[in-house]
């Protein structure tokens, strides 16, 4: 009960934030769409060598045939020897662990049990291991040093060639599962050099914050940074920071979406209607939306059409556009007006203004007092009164950090003084 309760503390600064999303509202894909890859000949003997990845071309590796199988039974069978190697303080919860992390990444693949392991991981919170096969690096964790005692024991029980052949069976395995990604995780790590638009437009939106539409509407572009030669998640979002809108559909043709933003329907309609060559610069504003980007995509449809879309041209280059949005405004009042609002800290909101719609992602988790904010047209409307507009989750979330941080300074204090008196016995023959 104590080490659960400890995982679950070292886990509060992902879950509590996770679990306050959750309750406000998203969107998940079904873990059906991420089930572990254990099909095939020596399917399941392959998640014992650590393999399982739901989109099998993906998977580093995959293609080894029987060498995979193989490793897999061999890291297996030698951890079964090795297992009563490891320390008796750890050895149950050890093998504990292991058992969980096999099991819990074969269930989304085995019949009877996928089902119930699907509507487990559909709820927000645990929606981390929809992806069962995450689950084998607690498995792998332990699996691994048991195999390398096991063959060290083996190997003291045995003679001549036969020893010098089970001890290296560990570092065989080893180099079949990590060889083939060895240089460049087999081309899906190559470097890309990034064009100098990127860095410019970057520090554009840098400069004057505000929410930007990326274009095209696309999850996965395929962009010629490298070629063409792959899809890649949008990297806008991470690239420039801040209120980034971009498509969230995975693209598994069943209506998933993986966001809780409510203003990706008219954000969608919009981005089409640029592609299209509209001119939606008014509609831009109303949805709160300050600068448009567009990508070089493989058709490069998009960018051939920006200036009919009714925005300021502010970087333009071969690779990348960025576009401003006449009339942006932070905040406008009932009848359209625009007005300022300040936000000394992310969780907190200042206006002179009594009911006004913020350009940024509705939420209910806002509060003016004790009146509840809610959503307009996808936007945060502030209620009306007077006073900061705060976001109390936030508290929830930075009590959640103090309370891992609290716990990992007790970890660190307590081991030094563990050690401390370990040192202060030695000597004096205690150990003994």
């Amino acid at each position: 009960a104590r080490v659960a309760a400890l995982a679950l503390v070292a886990q509060a600064p992902w879950l509590v934030p996770t679990a306050i999303v959750a309750l406000l509202g998203t969107s998940v894909g079904t873990a059906g769409d991420f089930a572990t890859d254990g099909g095939g000949a020596g399917g399941p003997l392959r998640l014992l060598a650590g393999h399982g990845f739901w989109m099998p071309p993906s998977e580093i590796g995959r293609d080894q045939g029987w060498e995979l199988p193989v490793a897999g039974v061999v890291l297996v069978v030698l951890a079964g020897f090795g297992v009563r190697g490891l320390p008796s303080a750890v050895r149950r919860p050890a093998v504990a662990l292991a058992v969980v992390g096999l099991v819990g990444a074969a269930a989304s693949a085995l019949p009877g049990v996928d089902g119930a392991f699907a509507w487990l991981t559909s709820r927000s919170v645990l929606v981390a291991v929809r992806e069962g096969q995450r689950l084998l690096a607690l498995y792998v964790v332990v699996v691994a040093p048991a195999a390398v005692i096991g063959a060290t024991r083996l190997a003291r029980r045995a003679k001549g060639s036969v020893a010098d052949v089970v001890r290296v069976l560990p570092l065989a395995a080893a180099a079949v599962l990590v060889l083939p990604g060895l240089w460049g995780a087999a081309g899906g790590l190559d470097p890309v050099t990034l064009p100098t638009g990127w860095g410019q437009v970057r520090a554009e939106v840098r400069a004057a914050p505000g929410p930007v539409l990326v274009v095209p509407w696309r999850s996965y572009p395929v962009l010629p940074l490298d070629g063409g030669r792959r899809r890649v998640l949008n990297p806008m979002p991470i690239y420039l920071g801040g209120d980034v809108l971009t498509s969230s559909d995975p693209g598994f043709d069943d209506g998933t979406r993986e966001r809780s933003d409510p203003r990706e329907p008219r954000a969608k309609l919009l981005a089409e209607r640029i592609g299209a060559g509209e001119d939606v610069g008014a509609e831009l504003a109303a949805l709160g939306v300050r600068w448009v980007v567009a990508l070089r995509v493989t058709d490069g449809v998009v960018r051939r059409r920006m200036e009919g879309a009714g925005l300021r041209p502010v970087v333009v280059t071969d690779d990348i556009t960025l576009h401003e949005v006449p009339g942006w405004a932070p905040a406008r009042t009932e009848d359209g007006r625009p007005v300022d609002r300040s936000r000394p800290l992310a969780p907190l909101i200042w206006t002179d203004e009594g009911r006004v719609r913020l350009a940024m992602a509705g939420s209910s988790g806002w509060w003016r007092g004790t009146t509840q904010a809610r959503t307009a047209d996808g936007l945060l409307e502030v209620p009306p009164g007077s006073g900061p507009v705060v976001y109390p989750a936030a508290l929830a979330v930075l009590g959640a950090d103090a309370l891992a941080l609290g716990l990992a300074l007790w970890v660190v204090v307590r081991r030094r003084r563990t050690a401390g008196g370990d040192i202060g016995t030695e000597g004096s023959g205690a150990d003994g």
